[in-house]
């Protein structure tokens, strides 16, 4: 799950002959890059308790690089209380839970065993902390909440969103923490104390995870809280001693940190971090030094979690209490105001930009939300074609699923006397971005798709993997008809191959979706002496 691996794949792709055309400038969505940011804010007393006195637009003062902007679109808290009574999903926080079983404070003193034990012990511990919280809730929680536990290999879906209590309490009564490598992760992490060869693993998965995470819900609406229980990284400041010239290996990776810090706020993620230790009792909530962390922060210095927590608003909180804090979390998370504005400077030059939040006429009060993000286009990369395939190869290789995009195998096709097949799904268009060309008189929509065959889970590539892209075209009157959209990709299927992976991106809008197969669906699949097809794929670009 290295998040290296958009560069594997992008040169791959390339060196197969399959060329990813340049996609159109994207329109004016809710993303940090398109004109239009989104902030969800909390605000809270001298005492760090949340004001619950309704506020509206006028009461709040939005600066950027310390210039006032004009508020563009506002929600208040009463809207999203209304609005989670009444199940609407999309006005609801949404509740992400993350058992990190793959970072652990490693103790040098403590010997292989020792360790083993106490990461055990310590997953074991948060987990059942998890479920002391879930069972002070209702039968139906007010949010959807969902479950994943992060290991080597990716995330593990525990439990899909769900206001069901009880199925949450099922599936994470039921999951047992595989036992890990401490020494070895410490190892490869650090070099040891013996100033062995290292290469930071620890930090290249656990920020691949976070940017899988963040990619992965950008394609849904919506507030997220992400409760991350664990360490959620190597500290950053182990980072940056330099030690025989490796460190340039994530050094080499300070553009992606400004990569997912956007991704992060575009998706509309909050990220706490809960670590156990510290006391019995949560230590007093103080919502100055909160804000004044966030404010201060340099965040290029840091290779951990910490610059991410940071920049979406979030805390690490320390505390053997960490149902207690589970609680704190969503309670801020619950009560919160949605607000945009349209940055008055519009140069991608790259360089951060500040976001401070004030309540007029009341400076006791903190607004806890984003402290800002990189001034960068859609997605944080210059080059849109590469961010692209980096999009993709993310997709590929982490094993969570992607459901921004709605799609439904149609059919196999195998090329007769070749490996390879052809791979036909259908999309829900309702999922896709379409734009309107009044003057041919019809909707288009950009779709980019992959597919992968891979070996184990254990694997760190592909076995084979190409990447096509469509033009979608529909007559303008089905603006309000049911459209079936069919796309396609071929690819060769190795003797080897364990697993299948297709990923469908939207170019104008980042969402995406993705579809697993095995092998054994070849079984069925039709064979032709070349596979045929209405549809007119885009032309790659000369």
């Amino acid at each position: 799950m290295h998040f290296w691996r958009g560069i594997a794949l992008f040169c791959l792709a390339y060196g197969s002959g399959v060329l990813v055309a340049q996609a159109p400038a994207p329109p004016e969505v809710l993303h940090v890059s398109s004109q239009l940011v989104v902030l969800d804010a909390t605000v809270l007393d001298k005492a760090g308790h949340v004001v619950t006195q309704s506020l509206g637009r006028d009461d709040f003062l939005i600066e950027e690089n310390k210039k006032p902007q004009e508020i563009y679109s506002f929600e208040s808290a009463a809207d999203h209380i209304a609005a989670a009574a009444s199940g609407n999903a999309e006005k609801s926080p949404k509740l992400i839970f993350v058992l990190d079983e793959l970072n652990y404070a490693y103790q040098p003193f403590g010997g292989s065993s020792w360790n083993v034990m106490e990461q055990l012990n310590q997953c074991v511990y948060e987990r059942q902390e998890l479920l002391a919280y879930l069972k002070d809730q209702p039968e139906t929680l007010q949010e959807s909440a969902e479950v994943l536990s992060l290991t080597h290999h990716g995330y593990r879906v525990l439990v899909a969103p769900t206001r069901d209590r009880s199925i949450l309490l099922d599936r994470v009564g039921k999951h047992d923490p595989g036992l890990g490598s401490p020494f070895r992760d410490y190892l490869e992490e650090t070099g040891g104390g013996s100033q062995m060869s290292h290469d930071y693993t620890l930090t290249r998965d656990s920020l691949g995870a976070l940017w899988a995470l963040a990619l992965q819900q950008r394609s849904m609406p919506g507030r997220k809280i992400v409760v991350w229980l664990g360490y959620g990284g190597p500290s950053g400041a182990q980072l940056d001693r330099p030690r025989h010239g490796d460190h340039m290996a994530v050094v080499g990776a300070q553009p992606y940190q400004r990569v997912i810090a956007d991704l992060l706020m575009e998706a509309r993620i909050t990220l706490d971090v809960l670590v156990p230790g510290g006391g019995g009792q949560p230590p007093a909530v103080n919502p100055n030094a909160i804000v004044q962390q966030i404010n201060n922060y340099r965040f290029e210095s840091d290779f951990g979690f910490s610059g991410y927590i940071a920049s979406t608003g979030g805390q690490i909180k320390r505390s053997n209490d960490v149902r207690g804090e589970i609680q704190a979390s969503v309670n801020y998370g619950r009560s919160y105001y949605t607000m945009s504005y349209r940055p008055s400077n519009h140069d991608f030059n790259g360089d951060f930009h500040r976001i401070r939040v004030t309540v007029k006429d009341h400076p006791e009060w903190t607004v806890l939300t984003k402290a800002g993000y990189y001034a960068m286009k859609f997605g944080g990369e210059v080059d849109v074609e590469h961010q692209q395939v980096s999009d993709l190869s993310i997709a590929t290789f982490e094993p969570m699923p992607f459901t921004g995009i709605g799609a439904t195998l149609l059919k196999i096709e195998r090329i007769k006397g070749t490996d390879g097949a052809r791979f036909t799904f259908r999309l829900d268009s309702d999922d896709l971005q379409w734009r309107t060309d009044a003057t041919a008189k019809k909707r288009e929509a950009d779709i980019a798709v992959s597919g992968a065959a891979l070996g184990s889970v254990f694997a760190k590539g592909t076995l084979s993997s190409e990447i096509a892209t469509w033009k979608l075209s529909v007559p303008l009157e089905t603006d309000k008809m049911p459209i079936h959209s069919e796309v396609s990709v071929t690819i060769h299927i190795p003797p080897k191959t364990q697993r299948l992976r297709f990923a469908i991106r939207d170019t104008a809008n980042g969402r995406m979706g993705t579809v697993d197969l095995k092998p054994e669906a070849m079984m069925s699949a039709l064979v032709t002496d070349a596979p045929t097809s209405t549809l007119q794929p885009r032309k790659p670009v000369q």
